[in-house]
């Protein structure tokens, strides 16, 4: 059951059972050559941990997001990855240092492929900084969120940040590397509230709910 949890997580995260879409165990349990017994208990822990929604007479769904919790999570992920960012900078090493610019390397060839491995790369990115954090419960925190944050696909729905995006990692490992702490720390919460902002902004867009005025904002004008 174990290995069938993993790899569903792993669909959902790499969207391949996108949010508002349905997982049949039938046709997953045919996929992975096992019955659907361990499908439906990965299911069930996949549902307990908020990753999918068990819904009478439907089934399994990954369930979509609602612009308040884009907002949202974009809020609590900033505060608490710049802190493990600020955290973290004085015990980075200088290989740390150069596994992150390989990284940025790597984000930037995949940005101009346009390949599907840029969501990957960036969380890579990020969790190899909070990775030198010395608070395990920090870290492992960032990491569901993290991953929870992928599922988003931010570079498929606002692609014209991209560029700006990486120019933001480029200024947080330039701080990381002068061991600016404190600048790391705003940089890193500035980049992940402004992905959130823009994010928010698409999906109130997109369902044709937003308005001129009495929005909330995270970022400052």
């Amino acid at each position: 059951m174990r290995l069938v949890y993993s790899e569903l997580k792993r669909r959902i995260i790499a969207g391949e059972y996108p949010p508002g879409g349905r997982i049949v165990a039938d046709q997953a349990a045919d996929s992975f050559g096992v019955s659907a017994v361990p499908v439906r208990e990965a299911l069930l822990r996949l549902a307990g941990e908020g990753w999918v929604k068990i819904i009478p007479h439907v089934g399994a769904t990954v369930p979509a997001f609602e612009p308040s919790e884009i907002l949202e999570t974009a809020l609590i992920r900033g505060a608490i990855e710049s802190t493990a960012t600020r955290l973290a900078t004085p015990h980075l090493t200088n290989q740390d240092l150069e596994k992150l610019e390989g990284c940025l390397i790597a984000m930037d060839e995949a940005s101009e492929a346009g390949s599907d491995l840029y969501p990957k790369l960036n969380m890579e990115f990020h969790l190899a900084i909070v990775a030198a954090c010395p608070y395990p419960r920090m870290r492992d925190l960032i990491t569901q969120i993290a991953e929870k944050t992928m599922q988003l696909r931010t570079v498929n729905v606002i692609p014209h940040y991209l560029p700006e995006s990486q120019r933001e990692h480029r200024e947080i490992l330039d701080a990381l590397r002068a061991r600016d702490s404190e600048l790391a720390e705003l940089l890193c919460r500035r980049h992940i509230e402004t992905a959130g902002q823009l994010l928010w902004e698409h999906a109130m867009s997109a369902r044709d709910l937003r308005t001129a005025s009495g929005s909330p904002r995270i970022v400052e004008d």
